[in-house]
C-alpha cells in the first residue's frame, strides 16, 4: 500500500484507513466504482481525505472522463432516505446536518468546495452557516491536463 502524503488542510501526517479499497464505492455521479484508492485520516486535525497518489490521479482521470452531474436524477441532487421513516431529504442537506450535530463546525470559518458540481452542497451549507466565507472551484473534466 502506498504511503499517504501530507494532509491537505494542516500538512499533518496521514494514516491510511484500512479496508477502503474493498469497500462498496459509488462515484459522485452515482456510478458503481471499485477502485484501488486510499482513504486516510490526519493525525493532526482529524480530516478524512483521499491523498493525491498515482492511484488517485489514475482513478480521477477515469471517473471524470465520462462524468455527468446527477445524471440518474435529471440534474436534481440525490435524495437521502431516513432509515426509520423513509422520508427523503437532499444528500447535501443530510451531510450538513450530520456535520453540524457533530459539534466540529465553529460559527465562522471558510469552506472551499473543489469540484462543486451545481453548488448543492454550498447552498445547503450556507443556509445553515451564514457567517462562513464560501468559495467554489469548478473542475473541468475534459481537458488536455486530464486525458481519458
Amino acid at each position: 500500500m502506498p504511503q499517504p502524503t501530507k494532509c491537505h488542510i494542516c500538512g499533518g501526517r496521514l494514516v491510511a484507513v484500512g479496508g477502503y479499497p474493498v469497500a462498496h464505492q459509488v462515484t459522485s455521479d452515482c456510478r458503481i466504482w471499485q477502485g484501488e484508492g486510499l482513504l486516510a485520516a490526519c493525525t493532526g486535525c482529524g480530516t478524512v481525505q483521499k491523498p493525491v497518489t498515482e492511484s488517485w490521479l489514475r482513478e480521477s482521470r477515469c471517473i471524470y472522463a465520462e462524468y455527468a452531474v446527477y445524471s440518474q436524477a435529471g440534474g436534481v441532487e440525490q435524495a437521502s432516505f431516513e432509515q426509520d421513516t423513509g422520508s427523503s431529504v437532499a444528500r447535501s442537506s443530510r451531510i450538513v446536518e450530520w456535520v453540524k450535530h457533530s459539534g466540529a463546525i465553529p460559527a465562522t470559518g471558510a469552506l472551499l468546495d473543489v469540484g462543486c458540481g451545481n453548488g448543492a452542497f454550498l447552498r445547503a451549507f450556507g443556509l445553515n452557516n451564514p457567517r462562513w466565507n464560501m468559495e467554489a472551484l469548478v473542475t473541468r473534466c475534459r481537458s488536455s491536463r486530464f486525458p481519458a
